[in-house]
């Protein structure tokens, strides 16, 4: 376990394992770094990992400004820098992928390659008529986990956002435990949504700079949204390449560690 207190007093929680390259690995909305404990020691075998908890999020303090998909890219390159990895691979999903892409955009100089699962980046299937029922249907589902959040009702709200992330009847299948990590981060959450620049309004255009090697991954079992998301992106992106998890969903990481480890660490390591 480890500790660094960024610029503005705000404590920001990760862990260090294995040796090699350097990979941070950013976990998505309603989760932590724990969400990787299935894939790290894989990773571990060939990187030097570091995961970590985002601001808001796991063990890390919440400090006092406004939540926000830049701060996360400040907090990120601020860890980079104050542990001196140099540049970095990243490998992310969801939430933490639109933070990944946004590093590699804003911070170049500070990554080599950036693998990301299922940025849900809404806003790049806007406009496309093939794509305005998804759109249409995702959004009514995030505007009342939103609104059931605004009211308190945190456990209403994660349930529905993990049936609309991940796929209808997922809570259900959850252990307590696992429920309990969800509920936790549901004012984190909120804060995500609040954000002006929430990343379920985001297009393609601020990533259409990004020159680094870029790996958008979707799995075969997932909601479609990411699907599509992922297309749109794969197609704008001149650097990008695309690769499916057959059997997996949202979280291959979890579900599927061995594949998950396997195709991120070839694409990295290329």
């Amino acid at each position: 376990m480890a500790e660094i207190t960024l610029r503005d007093g705000t404590d920001l929680h990760y862990e260090l394992a294995g040796d090699g390259e350097p990979l941070v690995l950013i976990h998505g909305g309603f989760t932590e770094s724990l969400t990787w404990e299935q894939s790290l020691p894989g990773l571990a075998a060939r990187f030097r990992v570091v995961a970590y908890d985002r601001r808001a999020h796991g063990l890390s303090g919440a400090g006092t400004g406004e939540r926000s998909v830049r701060g996360d890219v400040a907090d990120l390159a601020e860890l980079v820098e104050r542990i001196d990895l140099g540049p970095v691979h990243v490998a992310s999903f969801s939430y933490g992928a639109v933070v990944a892409m946004a590093l590699a955009v804003e911070r170049p100089e500070l990554v080599r390659r950036v693998a990301a699962h299922e940025p849900p980046l809404l806003g790049a299937l806007a406009g496309r008529d093939e794509h305005a029922e998804v759109l249409a249907n995702v959004m009514e589902a995030y505007a009342a986990v939103r609104a059931l959040l605004e009211d308190g009702e945190d456990e209403r709200g994660a349930a529905l956002f993990v049936d609309t992330a991940i796929g209808p009847g997922t809570w259900a299948s959850l252990p307590p435990e696992a429920r309990a990590r969800f509920v936790q981060h549901a004012p984190a959450f909120l804060a995500d949504l609040r954000d002006p620049d929430t990343v379920l309004g985001m297009d393609v255009e601020p990533f259409l700079s990004l020159d680094r090697p870029l790996l958008l991954t979707y799995g075969g079992e997932t909601p479609p949204m990411y699907v599509a998301i992922c297309d749109v992106l794969a197609e704008a992106l001149p650097h990008a390449r695309l690769h499916t998890f057959d059997s997996a969903g949202h979280v291959p990481h979890v579900s599927h560690p061995e594949d998950y480890v396997a195709v991120t660490s070839g694409f990295l390591t290329a």
